[in-house]
């Protein structure tokens, strides 16, 4: 849910109606996670708008030594519309950058599909290195 650590050209939200194909990740450890979909209103309330599949990651613990940073990417197939924004249902995740920077929004407990907007209880204080690849 925010910018993709050093790549310029990424974005928050969707730029696009379309099908988010992929999403890629680098973690330092194994884990797992639901994808979700959830649009911001004007008052920065979240509602999950579609929830995708479950990812089972692998991870590698060379990524949290930042000595080695393989990508690892899974097909997901799910309808996004723009403004969307990618969100993960988790207790724990092996993918975020933690350098101070503040740009994940946490929500416990975890958005349901359709519920009403829900603002989120605090700031993260790390960048989720998470990637959507939208179907060409």
């Amino acid at each position: 849910m925010t910018i993709a650590r050093n790549r310029p050209n990424s974005a928050v939200l969707a730029p696009k109606d379309g099908t988010l194909a992929k999403v890629r990740l680098i973690a330092c450890f194994p884990g797992s996670f639901v994808l979700q979909l959830v649009r911001l209103n004007e008052a920065g309330e979240a509602t999950d708008v579609r929830t995708g599949p479950t990812i089972n990651y692998q991870g590698d613990s060379r990524h949290c030594r930042r000595s080695r940073f393989d990508i690892e990417e899974f097909p997901v197939n799910l309808p996004i519309r723009q403004g969307d924004r990618m969100a993960v249902l988790a207790t724990k995740i092996g993918f975020v950058y933690s350098a101070g920077d503040n740009g994940s929004q946490l929500f416990a407990p975890p958005l349901a599909d359709g519920e009403t907007g829900r603002t989120s209880f605090d700031q993260g204080t790390g960048i989720i290195l998470l990637e959507g690849i939208y179907d060409d």
